[in-house]
């Protein structure tokens, strides 16, 4: 019996089961019975008997006190745990950041407050690394600030940064593009006879939506309140809704570049709110300008 205890003990200290066994203390010191926490760890309560006894050889100290029926924690033991907490956190911090690391060796992370210019950046970075993947996703501004600080994305997009905050976050930018919108309006539609408007000539229209537009929408809610956002989940819903009825929705240049809208048998009236044109810029860290001034040499040469 000694001699198999003795080869368990091998096992652990040259094999891969320390952190297990680690895991298996730690959940113990949660539950507070051998039978909670084999249930938590979906073993046998046999085989997490064993492995207290095992830690304890390790350890060369008793961590429990026993007697016939129990099992708990003495003063030892809860030591034991708070350093095992301790590694285990660090373990998995470890493997998060060098699972990152590997990840953004063959990945571009990108982030923006609104949908045309990440499919614009997103095309221009594929073609400058195609061996790289390009994610993208839209965030707020402040959560694209952090990530592009802490290393998360490697640029992100934002509508007309401010200069201070860039320097204060050692960040640096460069113009992207501008975007206006536009309303998409039935050519015997009232407001059709108009060429130009603000927000507030036609504030109280059903208004159609798709959903990701990033901060667009945040513009819509605050300058049309009395008018009934219809939001739709996907673009295909979006513009099955737009063929099929007399609906006002918003469109840009860009996005028609981009993305193909129904604006058949419709007329763009522009919106002349300040806020309704956004001047996109890409922001990295400044330690990384090699690779936004590329990105500026990408944008110039594009078609």
């Amino acid at each position: 019996m000694t001699e198999c205890f003795d080869n368990e003990n091998k096992q652990s200290r040259n094999g891969m089961s320390d952190m297990e066994d680690l895991e298996q203390l730690v959940a113990f010191a949660k539950k507070g019975t051998l039978s909670g926490a084999a249930r938590s760890l979906h073993m046998s309560q046999p085989s997490l008997s064993r492995t207290m006894r095992r830690l304890e050889s390790e350890f060369k100290v008793p961590l429990f006190d026993r007697d016939r029926n129990t099992i708990a924690l003495n003063e030892n033991g809860e030591m034991a745990v708070e350093y095992a907490s301790r590694l285990l956190a660090m373990h998995d911090e470890m493997m998060r950041h060098v699972r990152e690391y590997d990840r953004s060796r063959h990945t571009i992370a990108v982030a923006s407050c609104a949908p045309a210019p990440l499919w614009e950046a997103s095309r221009i970075l594929s073609q400058m690394q195609p061996d790289m993947t390009v994610s993208s996703e839209m965030k707020s501004d402040d959560e694209m600030l952090e990530g592009v600080s802490d290393g998360t994305y490697r640029m992100v997009i934002l509508n007309n940064p401010s200069k201070g905050i860039l320097e204060e976050l050692n960040l640096i930018g460069t113009p992207l593009m501008t975007e206006t919108l536009y309303l998409a309006v039935p050519q015997t539609h009232p407001l059709a006879r108009f060429d130009e408007m603000r927000f507030k000539d036609f504030n109280g229209y059903n208004i159609l939506l798709v959903n990701g537009i990033g901060f667009w929408e945040d513009v819509c809610r605050k300058h049309l309140p009395a008018s009934r956002l219809l939001r739709q989940s996907d673009s295909e819903s979006f513009t099955a809704i737009a063929q099929a009825t007399d609906l006002l929705y918003f469109v840009t240049k860009a996005s028609l570049r981009i993305y193909e809208r129904p604006v058949r048998d419709r007329k763009l009236v522009r919106i002349t709110d300040a806020d309704a044109t956004a001047e996109f810029h890409c922001v990295c860290r400044a330690d990384d300008a090699g690779f936004l001034n590329a990105f500026v040499t990408a944008v110039a040469a594009r078609p």
